[in-house]
This record gives structure tokens, sequence and C-alpha cells, in this order.
């Protein structure tokens, strides 16, 4: 859709004036990256979809089918074929490159489709916090966005400049995710009763804002896949 790709590019512009050189460089990476044909054709799907989620505001009989925060949704599924895509691609970054760069994004993306598609953070909810869903859920999730965080600074240390770019990129698209998947949903969870009436706006924020993340992830992946593609060759 294009107000994602406006608002993806807009974003970027703002952060990049403000931005210490390494995030700027990732998000002249992000930004350039949303402009090729894959991720316009992934924006448009994710434009789609969020239109789909609004158009349920209105009562109909598979309503479940279309929103964005139901599970077995269209949404739900979209996302995690674009993480496992994302998986599989930054794998094949790795094996042009010949190095084990991007090995902690690719595992990480397939985490994060299996935990979308097996509620694995739920199921591990009940055991780390029994009794108290929410909470044990943003601890699990922290405890997991912090490994994933140390990997990726490990491996930010001993990547060359460009490949520092890259990460910086896919590091920044994951934060984004982070905050909509834990910040968002933690504060969701405290207004849900409180403040019923924000219900459906942070839905919209928390959902939409991992589905506009992902796509960007894609789209990140597409960028070095063409770049490890032509070092290759």
């Amino acid at each position: 859709m294009l107000y994602d790709k406006l608002m993806i590019s807009e974003l970027s512009n703002i952060a990049s004036r403000v931005c210490p050189f390494p995030l700027r460089s990732a998000l002249h990476l992000i930004k350039g990256s949303v402009r090729s044909w894959p991720a316009i054709g992934v924006l448009l799907i994710a434009g789609f979809l969020v239109a789909l989620h609004l158009a349920t505001l209105i009562p109909t009989e598979r309503r479940n089918l279309f929103r964005l925060d139901r599970e077995g949704s269209i949404s739900e599924s979209w996302e995690a074929v674009l993480l496992l895509s994302c998986g599989a691609v930054f794998l094949l970054c790795c094996f042009l490159s010949r190095r084990s760069v991007f090995a902690t994004p690719a595992v990480a993306t397939v985490y994060m489709a299996l935990d979308g598609r097996m509620e694995l953070h739920e199921h591990a909810a009940r055991w780390v916090a029994p009794g108290q869903q929410d909470v044990g859920e943003l601890i699990f999730m922290l405890f997991v966005g912090g490994v994933i965080g140390a990997s990726l600074f490990a491996t930010y240390l001993n990547a060359r400049p460009r490949e520092r770019t890259q990460l910086v990129a896919i590091c920044f698209l994951m934060g984004v995710f982070g905050l909509a998947a834990v910040g968002v949903d933690a504060l969701h969870a405290y207004l849900r009763t409180r403040i019923p009436i924000l219900n459906e706006p942070l839905v919209l924020v928390e959902d939409g804002g991992e589905l506009l993340a992902i796509t960007g992830l894609f789209a990140v992946a597409i960028a070095c896949l063409s770049e490890a593609v032509r070092h290759r060759w």
C-alpha cells in the first residue's frame, strides 16, 4: 500500500536526521529496500490486510479470519510465510557470502514464525509465571529478545562495515517488532478492562506494527540477498 511505503520512508527521513551514523546508514538501507518491486508487492499485501481488519469492525460471519489479532487468521499466516521466507533468504546469504553474519537473523526470524503459529511464548508463560499469563509472556519475550540481541551484538562486532549497516537495519526492524509485540501488548493488557474504548486502536498499533516490521524485514532480506549475489558473481 502506498501509505505504508510513504510512512516507512518518512520515518526513515526523520530518524536519519537525529540518529548516529550506523543507524542513519541502516535507515537509508531500509528506505532503499522498500522501493524494490518485491517490497512494494508485500507492502501492498500488508495494506490490503490492514484494510480487511478495519472492515471487520462491521460484524460479519467470518470476521475472525480477516482480523490482524486472531489466531489462524489470513494475516497471521501471511506473517509466518514472510518470516520463514526471511529465514531462508538470510541462510542463502550466508551460503553465498560464505560468512555466518546472517545466521542469527535467520534463526531469529524462523523462531518468530514458529512462535506466531505455535504460541511458544504463551506456553512458556504458564511455566514462567503460573496464574499470571500476561506477566509470564512479558518475562519470556524479554528473555528471548535479550538472547537474540546479545547474539546480534556479538555478530556486529565481528562484521565488516557494510554487513554492520545491514545488521543495524535488521536490529532496528526487530526492535520495532518487539516494541509492538511486547511494549504495546503489555500496555493493551493493562488498559483492556480499564479503558475498553482503546482496545481496537491498540490492536491496530500492535498487530499492524508487527506486520509493518515483518514486511520491512523481508524487504531488507531481499536487499541483502541482491548484494550477496552481486558480490558472488
